[in-house]
Protein backbone atom coordinates (compact mmCIF):
# COMPACT_ATOMS: atom_id res chain seq x y z
CA UNK A 1 0.00 0.00 0.00
CA UNK A 2 1.43 3.51 -1.02
CA UNK A 3 0.01 6.88 -0.93
CA UNK A 4 -0.70 8.27 -4.46
CA UNK A 5 -1.01 12.30 -5.44
CA UNK A 6 -4.16 13.48 -6.01
CA UNK A 7 -3.17 13.43 -10.17
CA UNK A 8 -2.01 9.97 -10.24
CA UNK A 9 -5.56 9.27 -8.21
CA UNK A 10 -7.59 10.78 -10.66
CA UNK A 11 -6.13 9.58 -13.48
CA UNK A 12 -6.60 5.91 -11.99
CA UNK A 13 -9.99 6.03 -11.24
CA UNK A 14 -10.80 8.02 -14.67
CA UNK A 15 -8.84 4.48 -16.86
CA UNK A 16 -10.31 2.09 -14.56
CA UNK A 17 -13.91 1.91 -15.50
CA UNK A 18 -12.63 1.86 -19.21
CA UNK A 19 -10.54 -1.28 -18.39
CA UNK A 20 -12.92 -2.84 -16.22
CA UNK A 21 -15.51 -2.54 -19.36
CA UNK A 22 -12.58 -4.16 -21.41
CA UNK A 23 -12.36 -7.01 -18.96
CA UNK A 24 -15.97 -7.46 -18.62
CA UNK A 25 -16.01 -7.99 -21.95
CA UNK A 26 -13.41 -10.54 -22.44
CA UNK A 27 -15.27 -12.63 -19.42
CA UNK A 28 -12.93 -11.86 -16.74
CA UNK A 29 -14.43 -12.90 -13.33
CA UNK A 30 -12.82 -13.51 -9.86
CA UNK A 31 -12.87 -16.68 -7.60
CA UNK A 32 -11.90 -15.94 -4.30
CA UNK A 33 -11.82 -18.78 -1.75
CA UNK A 34 -9.68 -20.46 0.07
CA UNK A 35 -5.34 -20.61 -0.37
CA UNK A 36 -4.49 -24.44 -0.34
CA UNK A 37 -0.50 -24.25 0.69
CA UNK A 38 -0.26 -27.29 -1.32
CA UNK A 39 -0.96 -25.81 -4.57
CA UNK A 40 1.61 -23.04 -3.73
CA UNK A 41 4.80 -23.58 -5.32
CA UNK A 42 5.68 -20.22 -7.16
CA UNK A 43 5.06 -17.42 -5.34
CA UNK A 44 6.25 -13.92 -7.24
CA UNK A 45 6.02 -10.56 -5.28
CA UNK A 46 6.24 -6.81 -6.88
CA UNK A 47 8.33 -4.14 -5.45
CA UNK A 48 9.32 -1.98 -8.09
CA UNK A 49 9.69 1.40 -6.59
CA UNK A 50 12.92 2.11 -4.84
CA UNK A 51 15.55 0.55 -2.87
CA UNK A 52 14.54 1.56 0.38
CA UNK A 53 10.69 0.07 -0.44
CA UNK A 54 12.24 -2.80 -0.61
CA UNK A 55 14.44 -3.03 2.51
CA UNK A 56 10.94 -1.92 4.26
CA UNK A 57 9.49 -4.86 2.24
CA UNK A 58 11.67 -7.40 4.34
CA UNK A 59 9.25 -7.71 7.19
CA UNK A 60 6.43 -9.10 4.56
CA UNK A 61 9.00 -11.20 2.74
CA UNK A 62 9.85 -12.89 6.09
CA UNK A 63 6.40 -13.69 7.17
CA UNK A 64 5.54 -15.00 3.38
CA UNK A 65 8.18 -17.72 3.87
CA UNK A 66 7.24 -18.50 7.01
CA UNK A 67 3.68 -19.23 6.15
CA UNK A 68 5.04 -20.86 2.79
CA UNK A 69 8.14 -22.82 3.96
CA UNK A 70 8.58 -25.17 0.72
CA UNK A 71 7.27 -22.13 -1.85
CA UNK A 72 9.80 -20.41 -4.12
CA UNK A 73 10.04 -16.93 -3.64
CA UNK A 74 10.84 -14.33 -6.45
CA UNK A 75 11.16 -10.48 -5.91
CA UNK A 76 10.52 -8.43 -8.76
CA UNK A 77 12.42 -5.31 -7.61
CA UNK A 78 13.82 -2.38 -9.08
CA UNK A 79 17.75 -2.08 -10.89
CA UNK A 80 19.14 -0.58 -7.70
CA UNK A 81 18.20 -3.81 -6.16
CA UNK A 82 20.89 -5.91 -8.20
CA UNK A 83 22.66 -8.18 -5.61
CA UNK A 84 20.05 -7.73 -2.79
CA UNK A 85 19.54 -11.78 -2.73
CA UNK A 86 22.45 -12.36 -0.86
CA UNK A 87 21.03 -10.32 2.12
CA UNK A 88 17.32 -11.52 1.92
CA UNK A 89 17.73 -15.26 2.98
CA UNK A 90 13.58 -15.86 2.95
CA UNK A 91 13.92 -15.23 -0.92
CA UNK A 92 14.93 -17.85 -3.81
CA UNK A 93 15.70 -14.95 -6.32
CA UNK A 94 15.27 -11.63 -7.25
CA UNK A 95 14.52 -10.23 -10.88
CA UNK A 96 15.45 -6.58 -11.45
CA UNK A 97 13.22 -4.21 -13.74
CA UNK A 98 13.00 -0.63 -13.97
CA UNK A 99 9.57 -0.29 -14.40
CA UNK A 100 8.45 3.21 -16.51
CA UNK A 101 6.14 4.41 -13.38
CA UNK A 102 9.24 4.19 -10.90
CA UNK A 103 11.78 5.25 -13.81
CA UNK A 104 9.41 8.12 -14.67
CA UNK A 105 10.66 7.18 -18.39
CA UNK A 106 7.59 6.77 -20.90
CA UNK A 107 8.91 6.29 -24.15
CA UNK A 108 8.94 3.65 -26.85
CA UNK A 109 12.19 1.74 -25.57
CA UNK A 110 10.20 1.16 -22.30
CA UNK A 111 7.53 -0.08 -23.07
CA UNK A 112 9.17 -2.54 -25.25
CA UNK A 113 11.43 -3.78 -22.08
CA UNK A 114 8.02 -4.12 -20.15
CA UNK A 115 6.73 -6.18 -22.77
CA UNK A 116 9.83 -8.60 -22.43
CA UNK A 117 10.29 -8.41 -19.04
CA UNK A 118 6.36 -9.46 -18.46
CA UNK A 119 7.27 -12.17 -21.26
CA UNK A 120 10.17 -13.59 -18.86
CA UNK A 121 7.97 -13.55 -15.98
CA UNK A 122 5.03 -15.58 -18.00
CA UNK A 123 7.61 -18.27 -18.43
CA UNK A 124 7.27 -19.70 -15.25
CA UNK A 125 3.75 -20.86 -13.89
CA UNK A 126 3.25 -18.92 -11.14
CA UNK A 127 0.82 -20.14 -8.40
CA UNK A 128 0.80 -16.92 -6.30
CA UNK A 129 1.34 -13.15 -7.05
CA UNK A 130 1.47 -10.73 -4.54
CA UNK A 131 1.59 -6.81 -4.85
CA UNK A 132 1.77 -4.94 -1.87
CA UNK A 133 1.16 -1.32 -3.01
CA UNK A 134 -2.35 -1.16 -4.50
CA UNK A 135 -1.06 0.05 -7.76
CA UNK A 136 -3.29 -0.36 -10.61
CA UNK A 137 0.08 -0.56 -12.78
CA UNK A 138 1.97 -3.34 -11.15
CA UNK A 139 -1.89 -5.21 -10.81
CA UNK A 140 -1.69 -5.24 -14.04
CA UNK A 141 1.71 -6.30 -14.73
CA UNK A 142 0.61 -8.93 -11.92
CA UNK A 143 -2.56 -9.77 -14.40
CA UNK A 144 -0.67 -9.85 -17.31
CA UNK A 145 2.07 -12.53 -15.77
CA UNK A 146 -0.84 -15.61 -15.43
CA UNK A 147 -0.13 -16.46 -12.11
CA UNK A 148 -3.56 -18.51 -10.92
CA UNK A 149 -3.86 -16.38 -7.49
CA UNK A 150 -3.70 -12.25 -7.64
CA UNK A 151 -3.31 -10.33 -4.07
CA UNK A 152 -3.45 -6.86 -3.75
CA UNK A 153 -5.28 -3.69 -2.27
CA UNK A 154 -7.09 -1.89 -4.89
CA UNK A 155 -6.61 1.39 -3.91
CA UNK A 156 -6.17 2.79 -7.29
CA UNK A 157 -8.67 0.37 -9.04
CA UNK A 158 -8.06 -3.09 -10.53
CA UNK A 159 -10.53 -4.90 -8.50
CA UNK A 160 -11.63 -7.26 -11.66
CA UNK A 161 -7.61 -8.08 -12.41
CA UNK A 162 -7.18 -9.69 -8.74
CA UNK A 163 -8.82 -13.19 -7.70
CA UNK A 164 -8.20 -11.35 -3.99
CA UNK A 165 -9.01 -7.72 -2.87
CA UNK A 166 -7.08 -6.77 0.65
CA UNK A 167 -9.80 -4.39 2.28
CA UNK A 168 -8.13 -1.07 2.61
CA UNK A 169 -9.51 1.27 4.84
CA UNK A 170 -8.12 4.93 4.08
CA UNK A 171 -6.47 6.47 6.96
CA UNK A 172 -5.82 3.36 9.23
CA UNK A 173 -2.22 2.69 8.20
CA UNK A 174 0.00 4.52 9.50
CA UNK A 175 3.88 3.31 7.80
CA UNK A 176 4.21 1.86 4.19
CA UNK A 177 5.81 -1.02 6.04
CA UNK A 178 2.32 -1.97 7.75
CA UNK A 179 0.70 -1.63 4.27
CA UNK A 180 3.14 -4.47 3.29
CA UNK A 181 2.02 -6.64 6.14
CA UNK A 182 -1.75 -6.26 5.79
CA UNK A 183 -1.39 -7.55 2.50
CA UNK A 184 0.43 -10.87 4.57
CA UNK A 185 -1.97 -11.00 7.37
CA UNK A 186 -4.87 -11.47 4.59
CA UNK A 187 -2.61 -14.14 3.64
CA UNK A 188 -2.62 -15.94 6.86
CA UNK A 189 1.09 -15.12 7.46
CA UNK A 190 2.12 -14.08 11.37
CA UNK A 191 2.76 -10.85 11.24
CA UNK A 192 4.00 -10.30 14.69
CA UNK A 193 7.90 -9.83 13.82
CA UNK A 194 7.29 -6.23 11.96
CA UNK A 195 11.30 -5.18 11.84
CA UNK A 196 12.99 -4.63 8.70
CA UNK A 197 15.95 -6.78 8.63
CA UNK A 198 18.88 -7.32 6.32
CA UNK A 199 21.97 -9.79 6.38
CA UNK A 200 25.36 -9.15 6.16
CA UNK A 201 27.55 -10.59 4.09
CA UNK A 202 30.53 -12.03 5.58
CA UNK A 203 33.75 -11.54 3.12
CA UNK A 204 31.76 -7.83 2.80
CA UNK A 205 32.15 -7.55 6.60
CA UNK A 206 35.60 -8.54 6.64
CA UNK A 207 36.67 -5.99 4.05
CA UNK A 208 35.17 -3.02 6.45
CA UNK A 209 36.34 -4.70 9.56
CA UNK A 210 40.16 -4.03 7.41
CA UNK A 211 38.82 -0.56 6.41
CA UNK A 212 38.42 0.73 9.88
CA UNK A 213 40.75 -1.26 11.68
CA UNK A 214 42.65 1.25 14.18
CA UNK A 215 40.15 4.30 13.53
CA UNK A 216 39.23 6.05 16.85
CA UNK A 217 35.10 5.83 18.11
CA UNK A 218 32.71 6.65 17.79
CA UNK A 219 32.00 5.43 14.11
CA UNK A 220 30.10 8.13 12.55
CA UNK A 221 28.51 7.62 9.18
CA UNK A 222 27.63 10.85 6.79
CA UNK A 223 24.93 10.01 3.90
CA UNK A 224 23.95 13.49 2.74
CA UNK A 225 23.36 11.82 -0.93
CA UNK A 226 19.29 11.19 -1.75
CA UNK A 227 17.80 10.56 -4.97
CA UNK A 228 16.11 13.89 -5.52
CA UNK A 229 17.50 17.32 -5.36
CA UNK A 230 14.60 18.91 -3.01
CA UNK A 231 15.75 16.51 0.08
CA UNK A 232 19.09 17.58 -0.31
CA UNK A 233 20.53 19.33 2.76
CA UNK A 234 23.20 22.58 2.27
CA UNK A 235 26.63 21.78 2.11
CA UNK A 236 27.73 23.93 4.73
CA UNK A 237 25.78 22.70 7.26
CA UNK A 238 26.98 18.92 6.52
CA UNK A 239 30.31 20.39 6.65
CA UNK A 240 29.29 22.29 10.23
CA UNK A 241 28.04 18.76 11.82
CA UNK A 242 30.97 17.18 10.68
CA UNK A 243 33.04 19.52 12.48
CA UNK A 244 31.59 19.75 15.79
CA UNK A 245 31.09 15.90 15.92
CA UNK A 246 34.93 15.45 15.54
CA UNK A 247 35.45 18.32 18.42
CA UNK A 248 32.95 17.62 20.42
CA UNK A 249 33.04 13.80 20.22
CA UNK A 250 35.96 13.18 18.85
CA UNK A 251 34.50 10.62 16.46
CA UNK A 252 35.74 9.60 13.31
CA UNK A 253 33.83 10.22 9.97
CA UNK A 254 32.52 8.28 7.26
CA UNK A 255 31.46 9.86 4.61
CA UNK A 256 29.31 6.96 2.48
CA UNK A 257 28.22 7.71 -0.82
CA UNK A 258 27.05 5.81 -4.44
CA UNK A 259 28.36 5.79 -7.43
CA UNK A 260 26.26 8.92 -9.01
CA UNK A 261 28.50 11.72 -10.30
CA UNK A 262 26.28 14.07 -8.30
CA UNK A 263 26.89 12.18 -4.84
CA UNK A 264 30.57 12.03 -5.80
CA UNK A 265 30.43 15.85 -5.84
CA UNK A 266 29.14 16.03 -2.74
CA UNK A 267 31.47 14.52 -0.93
CA UNK A 268 34.17 15.91 -2.22
CA UNK A 269 32.85 19.32 -1.38
CA UNK A 270 32.20 18.07 2.07
CA UNK A 271 35.48 16.33 2.24
CA UNK A 272 37.80 19.59 1.42
CA UNK A 273 35.49 21.86 3.35
CA UNK A 274 35.60 20.28 6.92
CA UNK A 275 38.62 20.94 9.12
CA UNK A 276 39.33 17.83 10.40
CA UNK A 277 40.18 16.33 7.49
CA UNK A 278 42.88 13.61 8.68
CA UNK A 279 38.80 11.96 10.78
CA UNK A 280 37.22 11.93 7.46
CA UNK A 281 36.97 8.63 5.51
CA UNK A 282 35.01 8.42 2.18
CA UNK A 283 33.25 5.45 1.08
CA UNK A 284 31.88 4.19 -1.36
CA UNK A 285 31.39 0.62 -2.51
CA UNK A 286 29.26 -2.09 -3.72
CA UNK A 287 25.62 -2.60 -2.03
CA UNK A 288 27.23 -5.40 0.33
CA UNK A 289 29.73 -3.22 1.35
CA UNK A 290 27.55 -0.46 2.09
CA UNK A 291 25.50 -2.72 4.33
CA UNK A 292 28.22 -3.89 6.13
CA UNK A 293 30.08 -0.75 6.37
CA UNK A 294 26.47 1.01 8.00
CA UNK A 295 26.42 -2.04 10.48
CA UNK A 296 29.45 -1.63 11.59
CA UNK A 297 29.09 2.52 12.28
CA UNK A 298 28.28 3.81 16.05
CA UNK A 299 25.60 6.02 14.70
CA UNK A 300 24.67 7.01 10.94
CA UNK A 301 23.29 10.99 9.90
CA UNK A 302 21.47 10.54 6.31
CA UNK A 303 18.65 12.02 4.64
CA UNK A 304 15.69 10.21 3.77
CA UNK A 305 17.59 7.61 1.74
CA UNK A 306 18.06 3.45 1.40
CA UNK A 307 20.67 4.74 3.54
CA UNK A 308 18.78 5.20 6.43
CA UNK A 309 16.48 2.32 5.78
CA UNK A 310 19.44 -0.46 5.50
CA UNK A 311 20.54 1.39 9.74
CA UNK A 312 17.46 0.65 10.51
CA UNK A 313 17.62 -3.16 9.03
CA UNK A 314 20.94 -3.64 10.77
CA UNK A 315 20.20 -1.95 14.10
CA UNK A 316 22.65 0.95 13.67
CA UNK A 317 21.28 4.05 15.22
CA UNK A 318 19.90 6.68 13.32
CA UNK A 319 19.31 10.68 12.42
CA UNK A 320 17.41 11.28 9.86
CA UNK A 321 16.69 14.75 8.14
CA UNK A 322 13.21 15.09 6.70
CA UNK A 323 11.80 17.22 4.44
CA UNK A 324 9.12 16.88 1.28
CA UNK A 325 7.81 13.60 2.87
CA UNK A 326 5.76 12.39 5.49
CA UNK A 327 8.34 10.76 7.82
CA UNK A 328 5.09 9.07 9.55
CA UNK A 329 4.52 7.72 6.86
CA UNK A 330 8.14 6.51 5.17
CA UNK A 331 10.18 7.03 7.97
CA UNK A 332 13.05 4.28 9.44
CA UNK A 333 10.90 1.67 10.62
CA UNK A 334 13.31 0.96 14.60
CA UNK A 335 13.08 2.99 17.47
CA UNK A 336 17.21 3.05 17.42
CA UNK A 337 17.24 6.63 16.23
CA UNK A 338 15.44 10.53 15.66
CA UNK A 339 13.67 12.06 12.82
CA UNK A 340 14.32 15.50 12.22
CA UNK A 341 12.19 17.89 10.58
CA UNK A 342 12.40 21.72 10.34
CA UNK A 343 10.00 24.05 12.58
CA UNK A 344 6.84 24.41 10.93
CA UNK A 345 7.25 22.29 7.94
CA UNK A 346 5.25 18.24 8.86
CA UNK A 347 5.01 17.86 4.60
CA UNK A 348 1.87 17.96 4.01
CA UNK A 349 1.98 18.37 0.11
CA UNK A 350 0.31 15.02 -0.71
CA UNK A 351 3.39 13.19 -2.30
CA UNK A 352 3.91 16.31 -4.82
CA UNK A 353 6.11 18.85 -3.39
CA UNK A 354 4.23 22.30 -4.21
CA UNK A 355 7.74 23.84 -3.42
CA UNK A 356 9.28 22.04 -6.39
CA UNK A 357 13.54 22.73 -6.29
CA UNK A 358 12.77 24.94 -3.81
CA UNK A 359 13.56 22.46 -0.90
CA UNK A 360 12.98 25.24 2.17
CA UNK A 361 11.66 22.60 3.95
CA UNK A 362 15.11 21.12 3.98
CA UNK A 363 16.68 24.66 4.94
CA UNK A 364 14.60 24.75 7.92
CA UNK A 365 16.19 22.06 9.62
CA UNK A 366 19.41 23.71 11.56
CA UNK A 367 22.48 21.87 12.52
CA UNK A 368 21.71 22.30 16.44
CA UNK A 369 18.98 19.89 15.83
CA UNK A 370 20.82 17.63 13.68
CA UNK A 371 23.73 18.14 16.53
CA UNK A 372 21.27 17.36 19.59
CA UNK A 373 19.57 14.39 17.90
CA UNK A 374 23.05 13.25 17.51
CA UNK A 375 23.55 13.40 21.08
CA UNK A 376 20.53 11.93 22.62
CA UNK A 377 21.48 8.78 20.07
CA UNK A 378 25.24 8.62 21.13
CA UNK A 379 24.27 8.82 24.85
CA UNK A 380 21.38 6.13 24.82
CA UNK A 381 23.79 3.78 22.71
CA UNK A 382 26.68 4.53 25.75
CA UNK A 383 24.19 3.36 28.42
CA UNK A 384 22.91 0.52 26.97
CA UNK A 385 26.73 -0.79 26.20
CA UNK A 386 27.01 0.12 29.83
CA UNK A 387 24.31 -2.10 30.50
CA UNK A 388 22.67 0.49 32.45
CA UNK A 389 19.59 0.64 29.99
CA UNK A 390 18.41 -0.64 26.95
CA UNK A 391 18.37 1.74 23.69
CA UNK A 392 14.58 3.42 24.17
CA UNK A 393 12.33 5.41 22.49
CA UNK A 394 12.64 8.86 23.15
CA UNK A 395 9.68 10.92 24.76
CA UNK A 396 7.34 12.90 22.16
CA UNK A 397 8.96 15.97 21.73
CA UNK A 398 8.33 19.23 19.79
CA UNK A 399 8.60 19.20 15.72
CA UNK A 400 11.64 19.43 15.07
CA UNK A 401 12.83 16.00 17.06
CA UNK A 402 10.27 14.04 16.42
CA UNK A 403 10.59 10.27 17.80
CA UNK A 404 10.88 7.44 15.77
CA UNK A 405 7.15 5.77 17.36
CA UNK A 406 6.93 2.30 16.30
CA UNK A 407 4.28 0.47 17.91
Amino acid sequence: MRRFTAKKLALARALDPLLGALFFCLGLRRRPGPIDDREIRRILVFEFQFLGDVVMATPALRALRKRFPRASITLAAPASAAGIERHLPWVDRVVTFDCPWASHRYDWASLVRTCRFVKRLRSTPWDLAVEVRGDLRNILLAFFTGARRRVSFAVTGGDYLLTDVVPYQAGHLKHQLEGNLEVMKYLGCDIGENFPELAIDEEADRSVRDTLAGLGRPLIGLHPCASRANKWWEISKWVEVADRLVEEHGATLVLIHGPAATDREMISRIGESVRHKERCLSYSRSLSHLIAMIGRLDLLIALDSVASHIAAAVRTPFVTLFGPQDPDYIRPYHFLGRVVIGEGFPCDCGGECRYGSDNRCMKAIETGDVLKAARDVLRDRLEAERGHTTMREPPLGGARHEQNEIR
